[in-house]
């Protein structure tokens, strides 16, 4: 059975579309990409008043042994001084901040963190028990897996 020219669709719109579908899996691609470069020490945190709480350790990741679940992690010394880590740190939509200038400052913690965790660092933490501890850390790439439900929501 044949269709009739005048139902078929131009070529046009068609090629514009696969061009705009590739457009997009190559979006993906790169964010994804990008996602995995960042620096991974394998340990899950929550916020916590005084800083951030220790809530999972992934097995056989750079902290695994080192940092204990249920630690307070106070710090992060990369090499250029140490950066105190506070609850704000790990705010899942920054566009929710009172300002601008609260953005801007977020980014520019982050961007500090990111330089801490991307080569050898110390941790400093207070165990579970009151005693604080340091561990050495060597951040590696992050594995596909360890990419929240979130981000694949917000890629898709």
């Amino acid at each position: 059975m044949t269709t009739p020219s005048s139902m078929r669709l131009p070529r046009a719109p068609m090629a514009l579309f696969g061009a705009l579908l590739a457009l997009g899996a190559l979006s993906a691609a790169l964010v994804i990409l990008l996602a995995l470069r960042w620096p991974w020490l394998g340990i899950g945190v929550a916020p916590d008043p005084d800083g951030l709480r220790i809530v999972r350790v992934a097995p056989g990741g750079p902290a695994d042994g080192k940092l204990t679940p249920g630690s307070l992690l106070l710090s992060l010394d990369g090499g250029d001084g140490a950066i105190f880590l506070r609850a704000e740190d790990i705010v899942d939509e920054p566009d929710v901040l009172p300002s601008t200038a609260a953005m801007h400052a977020l980014f520019a913690r982050q961007g500090r963190i990111h330089a801490a965790a991307s080569g050898p660092a110390v941790a400093r933490a207070i165990g579970p028990d009151g005693a604080p501890y340091r561990s050495e850390l060597r951040a590696v790439a992050r594995p596909v897996g360890d990419l929240p439900p979130v981000f694949w929501v917000q890629i898709a």
